[in-house]
């Protein structure tokens, strides 16, 4: 195939792809033996910068292999090495997690993603202190569950192994060597594609999501050009100095990906999944692929190579919580190997619109049970709360209502009898209970890998 017959390929791929998950903007790259072709739809061109979310999680590792190359860490020492006070609730993981272990999601925490939103201004030594008051719901080395928060963690590690910033550390040893000259690693607003949003099915442009630290995994941003010269490197296991035999450890698997554990991995042609170091594995109709999703407020997208074929691929897109990144690299492998086509564009827009009903139906059912006011004497609620793993939250008066706040966002509470419902449907499709106990304490149900509320205690004001 011509470069000419792939770039209108790729462009007739994501054409359909911006039509049937109506994207406001999209860019894909696509390299094959070494030549790169590109594809946009809507807003987007080859300066558009996005925020490229979890697949910030490959540099990172890739960071942590050059350190080992240089002799300042092991991937194998434990954490505690670096971090002597270093604490979880599961005596032994906090004792034994290794590097390894915190980048392939083993540690037997789930996602406690709550803690992000309520980060605030948080540094990373201030994250390690809050990990030890996580609540595990898998025993340790035993379970994949992802988790951004040990990425935090293992940027903080890197920062003390090698006295360096991991912003500098990540610019003299990945972005100058690969001239990836549009990649930052802590992301600039105003550089930023606008970002849209499906609320009440309805597309709408929503502000960037909120900056926290580098290194948690949600805050470098790139072009697509610079991100497929990044997934080649990957690929070819030419990046810098470091040695392409622990790149190659990147896409070796750590630990199995349970089957279940995603409803968008459930088609027959999709085999096995696996996690290594900041990148997944998976057979796709006997094809082994390598990749990793991003996703956060307003941007969806995915990079990924092939092992056994000379291409690899970028697709990022400028809406959060879209199917539209899974269909595009199924596409792309079906369109470079032999086996028949399948429309995973259909595949993947019949799947989101019964998962979006089905959210849209439990979220009318949660509705139906809330009352139209608030009741009397409600504002006795006001006030601040702690926890001493997820931080701080707040619940205020707003125009005579009740709502949550949780670092940048305000939440309105909504009073069903018994409990009140904290009603983040609009950008998150989600309401979470939320309850109060006799001692006025605020109890919230903040993971759902985990049968019991996170109490978040009355603070008194000073």
């Amino acid at each position: 195939m011509s470069p000419a017959e792939l770039q209108q390929n790729l462009q007739d791929i994501a054409d359909r792809l911006a039509e049937a998950f109506s994207l406001p903007s999209s860019a894909a790259a696509l390299t094959v033996h070494g030549e790169t072709v590109y594809a946009f739809t809507g807003e987007a061109s080859e300066e558009s910068v996005f925020p490229i979310a979890s697949m910030t999680k490959s540099f990172l590792a890739a960071a942590l292999c050059a350190a080992q190359d240089e002799g300042k860490l092991s991937l194998d020492d434990p954490v505690r090495k670096y971090l002597p006070d270093f604490r979880l609730r599961d005596e032994r993981a906090g004792q034994e997690l290794t590097i390894r272990d915190a980048l392939c999601h083993r540690s037997g925490l789930p996602a406690h993603a709550l803690v992000q939103f309520c980060a605030g201004d948080m540094s990373l030594d201030e994250l390690a202190e809050r990990l030890a008051f996580l609540e595990p719901s898998a025993g340790f080395r035993e379970l994949y569950q992802y988790q951004n928060l040990m990425y935090g963690l293992c940027t903080r590690v890197l920062e003390l192994a090698v006295s360096e910033s991991y912003a500098d550390y990540v610019e003299s040893r990945i972005l100058r060597p690969l001239n990836l000259e549009h990649t930052r690693v802590v992301l600039r607003d105003s550089e930023l594609i606008q970002a849209y949003a499906r609320i009440r099915n309805r597309i709408c442009p929503i502000p960037p999501y909120p900056v926290h630290n580098a290194g948690m995994c949600t805050d470098m941003s790139a072009t697509v050009s610079d991100l497929a010269a990044w997934t080649e490197a990957l690929r070819t296991c030419r990046v810098g100095e470091i040695s392409p035999e622990l790149l190659r450890e990147m896409r070796t698997p750590q630990i199995e990906i349970p089957r279940e554990s995603s409803p968008y991995y459930l088609f027959p042609e999709i085999g096995p999944r696996s996690y290594g170091l900041g990148l997944m594995q998976m057979d796709y109709r006997g094809l082994p692929l390598v990749h990793h999703g991003g996703d956060t407020g307003g941007f969806s997208g995915v990079m990924g190579f092939s092992e056994t074929e000379e291409f690899s691929f970028v697709y990022c897109t400028a809406m959060s919580d879209s199917l539209a990144p899974k269909a595009m690299m199924f596409q792309i492998a079906d369109l470079l190997t032999e086996q028949p086509p399948l429309d995973w564009t259909a595949r993947y827009e019949m799947l989101y619109r019964v998962l979006f009903e089905k959210t849209e139906e439990q979220l009318e059912g949660l509705r139906s049970l809330v009352q139209p006011e608030p009741p009397e004497g409600w504002q006795t609620v006001c006030g601040e709360y702690g926890n001493a793993g997820y931080g701080r939250l707040c619940i205020v008066n707003l125009g005579g209502l009740p709502f949550l706040v949780i670092g940048p966002y305000r939440i309105p509470l909504l009073f069903a009898g018994r409990c009140w419902f904290a009603d983040a449907s609009d950008l998150y499709r989600m309401m979470f209970p939320v309850v109060f106990d006799d001692a006025g304490n605020c109890m919230i149900r903040t993971e759902p890998a985990l049968e019991s509320f996170t109490v978040f205690n009355r603070r008194e004001p000073e």
